[in-house]
């Protein structure tokens, strides 16, 4: 059977240097024996999405590499995310 192996557990609404917002959801999963992937610096990462649901990130990696710091400085948010974004909880 299979069932989901993470959760949102916060997220925001941003919006870029080029003034085109976007939805950055921090996703946790929980730590298992049956998911030795979650654990650590692995356990949260986040998913990035335009306003019209597609993920600008599927298929990277969960740390914050260059890839994702390349993102970042293409859509304008990485001062953005260097000053801190402020999460809300999923349920709001």
């Amino acid at each position: 059977m299979s069932v989901l192996d993470a959760a949102v557990t916060g997220w925001a609404c941003v919006t870029s240097t080029h003034q085109q917002s976007y939805v950055y959801v921090v996703m946790s999963c929980i730590e298992s024996p049956l998911r030795p992937n979650c654990g650590g610096s692995m356990r949260e990462w986040v998913r990035l999405y335009d306003l019209r649901g597609r993920a600008l990130n599927a298929g990277f990696p969960r740390d914050a590499g260059p890839r994702w710091e390349t993102l970042l400085k293409r859509l304008g948010l990485n001062q953005v995310e260097d000053a801190g974004i402020s999460l809300s909880d999923p349920s709001e």
